[in-house]
C-alpha cells in the first residue's frame, strides 16, 4: 500500500486522523472549562516548534559531512527539510488554535465547539507525531555521524 518514503511522508497525518476518530468513538470527551488545557497546549506547541528549529540548526552544522552528502545524493535532503517545515508549522498552527480556543470555548455554539475541538485534537496529535518523525530521523542521522 505505502512505500517506505510515502509512509514517512503521511504517517503523522494518518495517525492524527486516527486519534480524532478514536476520540469521536469515545464520545468526544472535552473539559467543560478547557482554559488551562489551552494554555498548557500553547506552551507545549511553542516548545515543539523551538526544538524543531534547533534540529534544523543541527542539520545545518553537519552540512559538510559525508552523511549529509549521502542525504543529498539519495534525494532525502529535500524530504528532511520538508518534514522540518511541516513540523514547525503544525506546532505553530496548534499554538494558534490553542489561543483561539479561549474564545471558541467561551460559551458559543456547541456544534462550532465540537468541530473546533476535533480540529484542535487533530493538530495537537499531528504536531506531536511530526515532532516524533523528525526526532527519529535526527537520531538516525546523528548515529551515522558518530
Amino acid at each position: 500500500m505505502f512505500t517506505g518514503r510515502t509512509w514517512e511522508l503521511f504517517w503523522p497525518w494518518l495517525v492524527a486522523a486516527a486519534v480524532v476518530v478514536a476520540w469521536l468513538r469515545l464520545g468526544s470527551p472535552f473539559p467543560q472549562t478547557p482554559d488551562n488545557l489551552f494554555s498548557s497546549s500553547a506552551t507545549v506547541a511553542s516548545i515543539l516548534a523551538s526544538f524543531l528549529g534547533v534540529s534544523k540548526a543541527i542539520i545545518l552544522t553537519i552540512k559538510h559531512t559525508p552523511i549529509y552528502k549521502a542525504l543529498r545524493e539519495y534525494g532525502r535532503e529535500r524530504d528532511l527539510f520538508r518534514f522540518l517545515r511541516a513540523g514547525i508549522w503544525t506546532a505553530v498552527a496548534f499554538a494558534c488554535l490553542s489561543v483561539l480556543g479561549f474564545f471558541v470555548s467561551a460559551g458559543g455554539d456547541p456544534k462550532v465547539s465540537g468541530v473546533f475541538n476535533a480540529v484542535w485534537i487533530f493538530f495537537g496529535a499531528a504536531a506531536v507525531f511530526c515532532y516524533v518523525r523528525i526526532t527519529n530521523i535526527m537520531f538516525k542521522l546523528l548515529d551515522k555521524v558518530n
